[in-house]
């Protein structure tokens, strides 16, 4: 596996503290709350901020920082996401699984629950020009057929198609959840 160099990363994201704590309070946030959220005191942020050599993590951490009207509903979908992950069978065990008998209805809402409408996927791995690698779509849809439950994704490309909620919460997807939802104009 190739190592990124994070040097030359700095250099294309490295914010000033002013440009950083402008980020901070167009999400939303004051500083000391972002500090508590990262587990640092508020001074410690402060100097974070006006460190021009500060580490890319910092900057990283930032733009990934939810806009706080949003912050519970993503907080409460990664930890979903997580224990939905905690859950899941290993991939030796998940071939066994394919020779059981059909989900139950409790499998299924449980399967469910990791999808939602609005929900934001991104393309792990293109599949062509209709969907290439970084193209993102969003769930419009969601419904049951033939006792399993499909959601229906619209993406920037124009292209939509429909997915079982199994196919993408399983590792063969090339579609990944960021964890975002789409946010209505």
């Amino acid at each position: 596996m190739k190592k990124l160099n994070y040097d030359k990363v700095c250099q294309v994201v490295a914010l000033t503290r002013n440009q950083f704590v402008r980020i901070l309070k167009s999400r939303g946030y004051k500083l000391r709350e972002v500090a508590e959220l990262w587990g640092i005191t508020a001074p410690g942020l402060t100097q974070i901020s006006k460190n021009p050599n500060r580490k890319p993590v910092w900057d990283f951490a930032l733009w990934a920082l939810p806009e706080r009207r949003h912050l519970a509903r993503v907080l409460g979908r990664r930890l979903q996401l997580a224990r939905a992950i905690d859950a899941s069978p290993t991939p030796s065990s998940r071939r066994s699984l394919r020779r059981q008998a059909p989900q139950t209805a409790s499998s299924r809402i449980r399967e469910s629950a990791l999808v939602e409408i609005d929900d934001v996927w991104a393309v792990k791995d293109a599949q062509g020009e209709h969907l290439p690698e970084g193209c993102e779509g969003y769930v419009y849809l969601i419904q049951e057929r033939n006792g399993f439950q499909h959601a229906a994704i619209r993406f920037t490309t124009g292209y939509e198609e429909s997915f079982s909620v199994a196919y993408l919460t399983g590792p063969e997807c090339f579609l990944v959840a960021t964890g975002r939802t789409r946010t209505k104009a």
